[in-house]
């Protein structure tokens, strides 16, 4: 009994459990508003209208690809770097190149889709009308993005209990403006305009925030006006390097979800990328419940790297891979069978096709949150070859195939054209995360062999 009592005031006392905590909390309170939400809104939409802001929302986040900058991914393992060695100056250049060249992209990318979005649009749908919204959803996304850069920075610094009621107030806040637009005028267009409302909203609050700790935590964080001083001025090229190996990464992984949404939207239409977006929706929000774990293990991950202590790194791994495997299994277990059982009687006779596109998704949920864990290792140890080899292998045994079977699926229906491309994006994903295991965990148990043996 004393045994358990060690062990559980072990567990109290690591920094890294009561930040998940913490973070967990935030993150059910977070599903249970966005669930509650996203209901509302799939019965005022319908299946077609939806899948109209599905496809507007996947095109810009295609379009989103070609954003080579991985300041996100980059900037959240630099800054823990520095914000722990008390780096200051290299904390602030950090912050203000990212906040300098997010301005940028965003205005490139929106002058972009307002070039080719609309005979891309016509080509791929018939409807130009894809395009207009995704044009006009890039405002909100950078509003997201300056948002992002704030929590990030907050991040870093390890200030999970701020990060963790942010998190909350952000998705209420989105909820909320949702649901609202979407009883006062239920088209794609009033989604849009929420989005700005409450992107607006929570970066106030979050430069409140930021404001308000900058001078009230150790280390401190850079300073609003230190950052804006040095804007423009940083040289970016070591940032550079590090951050187009990580977008790559990035955004092949982005492909293997947002191809087959647009051909599913162009093979079976709004309705059936209405169903798709609806199950994809349905698995990230069951994603969050495990998501403070990755939101912690890219803080403490490069930590534990810069210290070299792989021996911790590699137990961790395996304890990580265990569990999330079980837990992952019947987290999406339940949600197979919830699926059947409530989003017809919840939403109504209408989503009935979406059920079986949900059900082949979770293949998807259950490998993507024990992969997950390879994320933050890889990127720590440098192995960005190997993971983006992994995806492009992927890419190509599965991918491409997978997209010319979808094309020429000879069911129309608009359940079946969900449910095949359902089925691609798991097994790509499954092909994607044995390979990428193949390439990280030998490299992470040779390591921490190697540090037993100097140890001893």
């Amino acid at each position: 009994m004393s045994i358990w009592r060690d062990r559980l005031r072990r567990l109290r006392a690591s920094r890294f459990v009561r930040d998940t905590i913490w973070l967990q909390f935030s993150k059910f309170g977070s599903v249970g508003s966005s669930l509650a939400s996203s209901v509302i809104v799939w019965r005022l939409l319908g299946p077609e209208r939806y899948g109209v802001y599905g496809l507007a929302l996947s095109f810009l986040t295609l379009v989103h690809t070609l954003d080579l900058s991985g300041l996100t991914t980059s900037t959240v393992s630099r800054l823990a770097v520095a914000l722990g060695a008390r780096d200051d100056e290299e904390a602030r250049d950090l912050i203000a190149f990212h906040l300098g060249w997010i301005i940028v992209i965003h205005g490139a990318l929106a002058a972009l889709i307002a070039l080719i979005g609309r005979p891309m649009a016509h080509w791929l749908h018939g409807d130009a009308r894809i395009s207009e919204l995704a044009l006009a959803l890039t405002g909100a996304l950078l509003l997201d993005g300056l948002y992002g850069l704030i929590v990030t920075t907050l991040q870093a610094r390890r200030s999970m209990r701020t990060v963790a009621a942010l998190s909350l107030v952000n998705q209420v806040v989105l909820s909320g403006a949702l649901v609202i637009a979407a009883a006062i005028d239920p088209r794609a267009e009033a989604l849009v305009l929420a989005r700005y409302v409450y992107g607006a909203l929570t970066l106030v609050l979050a430069i409140a925030v930021y404001a308000y700790q900058s001078g009230r935590v150790d280390p401190p964080l850079p300073r609003f006006g230190a950052v804006f001083a040095r804007l423009g001025r940083v040289a970016g090229g070591r940032y550079w390097r590090f951050g187009i190996a990580n977008a790559i990464d990035k955004n092949i992984g982005e492909w293997f979800v947002q191809v087959p949404i647009q051909l599913v939207g162009a093979i079976g239409g709004s309705t059936a990328a209405g169903f798709l977006t609806l199950a994809l929706t349905g698995i990230a929000n069951i994603g969050i419940l495990t998501s403070a774990i990755f939101d912690n293990l890219r803080t403490v991950i490069p930590q534990v790297v810069g210290r070299g202590d792989y021996p911790a790194l590699w137990r961790g791994t395996r304890a990580a891979l265990i569990g999330l495997a079980g837990a992952g299994g019947g987290v999406y277990g339940v949600a197979a069978i919830g699926a059947v059982l409530i989003v017809p009687s919840l939403l109504g006779a209408e989503w009935q096709g979406a059920v079986p596109a949900l059900l082949a998704l979770t293949l998807y949920g259950w490998v993507t949150t024990v992969a997950g864990v390879f994320g933050p290792i890889y990127r720590a140890l440098g192995l960005m070859r190997a993971a983006i080899r992994a995806k492009l292998i992927a890419l190509v045994l599965v991918l491409l195939p997978g997209a010319i079977a979808l094309a020429i699926w000879d069911d129309p229906s608009a359940s079946a054209v969900s449910i095949a491309g359902a089925l691609l994006i798991g097994v790509i994903f499954l092909v994607q995360g044995l390979l990428t295991a193949r390439a990280v965990v030998p490299v992470v148990r040779r390591l921490a062999n190697s540090a037993l043996t100097k140890g001893t």
